[in-house]
């Protein structure tokens, strides 16, 4: 992790983390076990980072989606909202970095945290439920915005029944 802080500050970010991200994400089980926290915390610690914002978020991303690729169906739920809290609420600590709080600050416009939210959409709806509650509870209008258009793509995920099963 001393290596992406480097890419970071030697401006070469914008290809190092990426990079970074996706060779741990192609790591073996054990050693992905072993790095996948580590490289979380440090992309949460760089949303404080104005210049590095967005591209730690996308970095999240990517991380939060390999998790739940790799693991969603064999990995007990609870370990998965565990590690999800982790990232999108924090460690449970006072001003622990995490997502929403980074959102409820105003970091992100809605596409960026839309971006961030709808994989987890997809692959954990239950989760992103009690995400989408948070977001519509917050003060600010980005943030309820935000909540909403993840609800909406939830809705569009939603599988629908034929016609024909509706009256029955």
């Amino acid at each position: 992790m001393e290596r992406l802080a480097h890419c970071g500050t030697a401006g070469a970010g914008q290809v190092g983390w990426p990079l970074a991200v996706t060779l741990v994400c192609l790591l073996d089980s054990e050693q992905y076990s072993n790095t996948r926290d580590a490289a979380a915390d440090f992309f949460l610690r760089q949303l404080k980072n104005k210049d590095w914002r967005g591209l730690a978020l996308r970095c999240l991303a990517q991380m939060v989606t390999s998790l739940l690729v790799r693991y969603g169906q064999i990995m007990p739920r609870p370990e998965i909202n565990k590690w999800l809290d982790k990232v999108y609420r924090g460690s449970g600590q006072k001003d622990a970095p995490c997502l929403l709080g980074a959102a409820k600050k105003g970091y992100f416009n809605h596409n960026e945290m839309a971006e961030m939210l709808s994989p987890v959409a997809e692959l954990v709806p239950d989760y992103t439920t009690g995400l989408i509650i948070d977001l519509l509870q917050s003060d600010l209008q980005e943030c309820q915005l935000i909540g909403l258009r993840v609800m909406h793509s939830m809705l569009l995920l939603t599988p629908t029944l034929p016609p024909q099963e509706l009256h029955t």
